[in-house]
């Protein structure tokens, strides 16, 4: 009687042993399991919230036909989208297709949406162009491009060079 409680206490430590080993391959395992059953469910909708990474994986899925993709976008969930970046990356975004919308961010109201030290760094990469200005500089910008763009002098210029191409 000893000797089959013995064999059976090392056979129980033997399988104890055997699935502390196997672990993180059960875990792995069913994290893949939920993922793949995660995946199947959302695979046909057009903008698919990430787990961690948010939208990214949809844009990125989408970027050789990006205008296509928001037109869709746009269809489906309406003009406008608030959206959060990937977790480690402090990123909000906000995606527009109403073009009301666009006017009011960048022309009308311009002095409520500030870059920021973030957003300047980011795009530091094109210089101090109207891009990267915070609203007084953004203005004078605007101001002296609309007086050159509107010129008789530069829309004859333009008329030239394009009817000679």
């Amino acid at each position: 009687m000893a000797v089959v409680v013995v064999q059976f206490h090392r056979a129980l430590q033997l399988s104890e042993n055997h699935l502390l080993k196997r672990w993180s391959e059960l875990c792995l395992s069913f994290f893949c399991f939920i993922f793949i059953r995660w995946y199947l469910e959302h695979k046909n909708e057009v903008l698919v919230h990430w787990p961690i990474l948010e939208f990214i994986p949809s844009i990125l899925k989408n970027q050789h036909r990006i205008h296509e993709w928001s037109v869709e976008l746009f269809n489906s969930v309406g003009s406008t989208i608030v959206a959060r970046g990937p977790i480690f990356a402090r990123l909000n975004l906000v995606y527009t297709g109403d073009l009301r919308n666009a006017e009011y961010i960048t022309k009308i109201n311009f002095s409520n949406f500030p870059k920021g030290a973030d957003y300047i760094e980011i795009f530091d990469v094109i210089g101090n162009g109207i891009f990267n200005m915070e609203y007084e500089h953004w203005q004078a910008q605007r101001k002296l491009a609309n007086t050159t763009l509107m010129s008789k002098e530069f829309r004859s210029y333009v008329a030239k060079t394009t009817f000679n191409a």
